[in-house]
């Protein structure tokens, strides 16, 4: 995810749109301002490879420009984002229901597409990937710890807890307690059936392959002037 001549345009034309979520900004205060700082600081840094000069120039860059941000955004405000982000659209396949008294700072959303976040608690620095879920098992949420990453394609179910420092590879199911400063992976891929006698087009057979040759000089010579 990296700044596009689309993004920067939005900036721009935003000016209006975007005057009740600066207000937002401004109102938000305690803890949730101090995580909202955080999460701009997570995103600027995987922006641009540096912390931001102005937290309020990175949020407007970032409110306008990346719906990932949104998300994270709103999710801070809680129920009353509702009054503004008819304005400013989130990412709609992306669901973040743990409310934010419950999720530390420094979210850094990656690719949002088809996630949800519903855990008992977040730590500080969760990053997550597309296609993440987190959810539970008809009771009880996961929960997770600091500095935890989540690879694409991920699944957390139930109750367990997630230590500090962990690494979810991508696809990996995790129904079990993971203890901190570890990486887990789902297992590599393995060959469950071999087929014998396919072609590199998967037809069966010699026949197959003497007919599919056969044709093939005919297509070269009429497609590209052969004799």
């Amino acid at each position: 995810m990296v700044p596009t001549t689309k993004a920067r345009i939005k900036v721009y034309v935003y000016c209006l749109v975007a005057i009740p979520a600066i207000i937002a900004y401004f109102i938000l205060g305690g803890d949730d301002k101090i995580k909202l700082k955080m999460d701009i600081n997570r995103f600027w840094i995987h922006l641009r490879g540096e912390r931001p000069k102005s937290h309020f120039s990175a949020f407007y860059y970032l409110i306008c420009g990346i719906r990932e941000f949104r998300n994270v955004f709103y999710m801070r405000l809680g129920y009353s984002s509702m009054l503004i982000s008819w304005l400013m659209p989130e990412m709609v396949e992306f669901s973040f229901a743990t409310p934010s008294r419950f999720v530390g700072g420094g979210v850094f959303v990656q690719h949002g597409w088809t996630c949800v976040v519903d855990a008992e608690t977040v730590g500080e620095n969760l990053w997550i990937n597309q296609n993440v879920t987190i959810g539970h098992q008809g009771k009880g949420h996961p929960t997770i710890g600091d500095n935890v990453r989540i690879g694409s394609g991920a699944v957390l179910l139930g109750d367990i807890k997630i230590g500090d420092n962990v690494n979810i590879g991508a696809n990996a199911i995790v129904v079990n307690d993971v203890p901190s400063n570890c990486t887990v992976c789902s297992p590599k891929a393995i060959i469950v059936k071999r087929f014998e006698g396919l072609n590199q087009n998967g037809i069966q057979g010699e026949k197959a392959n003497g007919l599919l040759h056969s044709i093939l000089p005919r297509i070269t010579q009429r497609n590209f002037g052969g004799g």
